[in-house]
């Protein structure tokens, strides 16, 4: 007994975020409960308290979502889940599931979500039977939850020792990156929030402490979580941290007040609210207060957090009843959000609005509103507590915290956070009145635990045969051979209606089919394009399908659509559609509406040189954003390229007097009429430029003087430029390739070789140095150096 919640809880803190972990956790879990059980067992069985049977709820809704059911049941509890099927499954998988259905749109996740919900209602169950039997002591969940502190910030310190660089950034005061290792460990956020929770309890042990090196230590502990906490600038941390700080300071004087039960109360709602609402502004408006302070220029720009929020009422208003199980947010996303930027995100960022997301009404509701019962129930009882219950005061403090920065995170979903949360409420609720539903004898709580392991092992299973990834691996191995059989395609439709919401699936298929088979690939393409209508992919699939199958007309229609709402790929895909569309006459046909995408469009085509469609673009940007820089910028390079001499000069003219002068001194330079007149804007564009700016202007002045033979006066521009500072490497590769010219022009051979070798040291693709260095070299004599 006296290893078993550290043993237990410290690893949990640290592992249990990583999905393949919640088996293990599950069964850790239930191990702690049958050693306390049996230590702990009396004539009057083992109680099971209500607040257990609460954080169940999200484990029993999860398996009664995977539980197939008729189709007329499906429509009348969750019409929208019907018409995700038939928008996506039954036009393409015949003998498929279409008579029973899942309400789950995402049985691996939710599957997963059961098992988690699972291992965290078992370890609280644990902790309130480790404390009420211990008489009432608080002793064994807190020595757990400073071990599984001390654990976590052992882990952050190694890796910020070891400087490790996985993902997750935290950003101290000081500007250096901590990263923190991303595997089975936790993010910045559900870090912040771990240490949102430990601190105040932390604190609160060290108050409580008699013995002068452990309460230094346990202070120590105390400052150190506080400060990272605010490191890892989580603003959703920084949204409890306030409530937090309040809630301790009042705990304190709560037994000492006069004030009477309802005031104190009301005192520290509206404290809560005002926070929330505060910092809930921050957030939503600026992006973040400390963001703000980092980046200015983020202090208009919206946050996107009320932009989740709308998506996942949106979402929850065709799903109102029994929600969409666990794990649907994220494909579910594409179709209601409308954004593209924001298809990453896989939660609703308010652990709360999640649950009625998942479980809908009914199920969330139930579950929210009786874990709030219980903490108010709770709350009524500490605040007119004595001294001696300082420790639970802290407890609740950071219970509070969490509680408030799960407004606007989700960190709650996560057991490395809801784990350490549980086991500290079930400890706090084991000393003050939590409600016992039942007691179980022995026998019974075996068949409890055996039931709820085997639950546990066969939704492990199910999570990790139709996750994803697994599916993902499936699809490959079947698509692979080309071309794809009916049998195949079958088998292939049947493994992307794991996850019907999910337009991935089905765009997979349709990408295996889009080059062999365009006409078998089009309905996998339109049922993609249905669940993810503003996607680039199922847009650009489509394209290729049509080019494939003949079809020009509505490909160019495909490609314009793909380049509006594309990403990352939008030179890839602009590159795809010139080398299918080479005559120029169709280019402006690809050209997206959106004005911003045609700009993007127009500069991409004057960088491939497709220049007859970008001149015409370009032209009418320019009329209707005649401050445009980037815009003005392509057209003067364009019209130089085209010949249009008079009007290349009067554009240069413009960029030289502006932002571009740059640009401007250098279309200049290449449209003199002189050597002086060029040299004299080479030379002011060498001026202006800064790191590989330089480069351009650098080397055609430095031609230029090698052309009329000036090697002092090329000597004089490269020393110029090193006392500037600020060199790349390939203007330090020029620099030495000019200095190896004018000594050379000097008959220095010896040393324009040596400065030649060190110029193609430092940039070794450039032909021009090779060159130069193979004629010196075959020329005999010299007067050397």
């Amino acid at each position: 007994m006296l290893l078993v919640l550290p043993v237990v809880f410290a690893p949990m803190a640290l592992a249990s975020v990583h999905p393949g972990t919640a088996g293990v956790l599950c069964g850790l879990a239930l191990v702690a409960l049958l050693v306390q059980a049996r230590l702990f067992s009396s004539r009057n069985g083992v109680p099971l308290p209500l607040f257990v049977l609460l954080l169940a709820i999200p484990a029993v809704l999860s398996g009664l979502q995977l539980i197939p059911l008729p189709r007329f049941l499906v429509s009348l509890l969750s019409p929208t889940v019907i018409d995700v099927y038939a928008a996506a499954v039954d036009p393409l998988v015949s003998g498929g599931r279409t008579a029973w259905l899942p309400l789950a749109l995402s049985p691996s996740d939710a599957a997963l979500a059961c098992v988690k919900a699972l291992a965290v209602a078992m370890m609280g169950w644990a902790a309130f039977l480790a404390t009420r039997q211990d008489d009432r002591s608080l002793r064994w969940p807190l020595r757990a939850a400073i071990t599984a502190l001390v654990a976590v910030l052992a882990v952050v310190a190694f890796h910020a020792a070891t400087e490790l660089d996985h993902v997750y950034l935290i950003w101290p005061s000081l500007g250096r990156g901590i990263s923190v290792v991303q595997g089975p460990f936790i993010n910045s956020n559900h870090l912040s929030a771990f240490l949102l929770l430990m601190f105040p309890v932390a604190a609160t042990m060290a108050w409580d402490e008699n013995r002068p090196l452990v309460q230094a230590g346990l202070a120590g502990l105390a400052v150190i979580a506080a400060l990272i906490a605010v490191a890892t600038l989580s603003r959703a941390a920084l949204v409890g941290i306030p409530a937090g700080v309040l809630a301790v300071v009042w705990g304190e004087r709560w037994y000492l007040s006069r004030f009477t039960m309802r005031r104190r109360l009301a005192g520290l709602l509206a404290a809560v609210v005002f926070t929330a609402i505060g910092m809930g502004a921050i957030d939503a408006i600026t992006g973040g207060l400390v963001h703000v302070l980092l980046q200015p220029e983020l202090l208009t720009a919206m946050d996107g957090r009320l932009a989740v929020w709308s998506t996942a009422l949106r979402v929850l208003g065709d799903f109102p009843l029994v929600g969409t199980g666990a794990g649907a947010f994220l494909d579910l996303h594409f179709q209601y959000a409308g954004e593209p930027q924001a298809h990453s995100l896989r939660t609703a960022h308010c652990t709360y609005l999640q649950f009625l997301v998942d479980f809908g009404l009914l199920g969330g509701s139930v579950f929210v509103g009786g874990l709030l019962l219980r903490y108010i129930a709770v709350a009524r009882r500490l605040a007119g507590g004595e001294e001696e219950n300082r420790l639970d005061r802290g407890i609740f403090a950071g219970s509070l915290a969490l509680a408030v920065q799960n407004i606007f995170g989700f960190s709650l979903l996560a057991p490395g956070v809801a784990v350490p949360a549980v086991v500290l409420g079930g400890a706090v609720l084991a000393r003050h009145g939590g409600r016992v539903m039942l007691r179980l004898s022995l026998p019974r709580l075996r068949v409890v635990v055996t039931g709820v392991l085997a639950l546990s092992v066969l939704m492990a299973w199910m999570a990790s045969a139709e996750s994803r990834k697994s599916s993902d691996r499936e699809l490959e191995v079947l698509l692979e051979p080309r071309p794809v059989s009916d049998e195949a395609l079958h088998a292939a439709g049947l493994i992307a209606a794991r996850h019907p919401a999910d337009p991935w699936g089905w765009h997979g298929i349709a990408d295996a089919l889009v080059l062999q088979q365009p006409a078998q690939s089009l309905p996998y393409v339109n049922a993609a394009m249905r669940l993810d209508p503003d996607g680039a992919s199922p847009h650009w699939a489509a394209a290729r399908a049509l080019r494939a199958g003949g079809m020009d007309s509505q490909a160019l229609v495909e490609y314009r659509l793909a380049l509006q709402n594309a990403g990352k790929h939008f030179g890839v895909i602009v590159a795809e559609a010139l080398m299918g569309f080479p005559d120029p006459a169709l280019h402006c046909r690809i050209a997206p509406q959106n004005e911003e995408t045609r700009r993007r469009f127009a500069l991409e085509l004057e960088q491939r040189q497709a220049d007859e469609c970008a001149g015409e673009l370009l032209a009418e940007l320019q009329a209707l954003r005649p401050d445009d820089v980037d815009v003005a910028r392509a057209r003067a390079w364009l019209l130089l390229r085209s010949g249009d001499r008079a009007a290349a000069r009067e554009a240069a003219r413009a960029l030289a007097q502006g932002r571009a002068s740059i640009d401007g001194h250098t279309i200049l330079a290449r449209l003199a009429e002189s050597p002086e007149e060029a040299e004299l804007h080479w030379r002011t564009a060498l001026g202006l430029a800064d790191g590989s700016a330089r480069l351009r202007p650098l080397s055609e002045l430095g031609e230029l003087l090698l052309r009329r033979g000036e090697p002092d006066a090329i000597r004089l521009v490269v020393r110029s430029q090193r006392a500037r500072g600020g060199l790349t490497g390939a203007v330090r590769a020029r620099c030495l390739y000019l200095e190896g010219r004018a000594s050379a022009l000097l008959g220095r051979r010896d040393e324009a070789i040596r400065l030649l070798h060190r110029a193609i040291d430092l940039d070794i693709e450039v032909r021009s140095y090779h060159r130069a260095l193979a004629e010196l070299e075959a020329v005999g004599g010299g007067t050397g150096s």
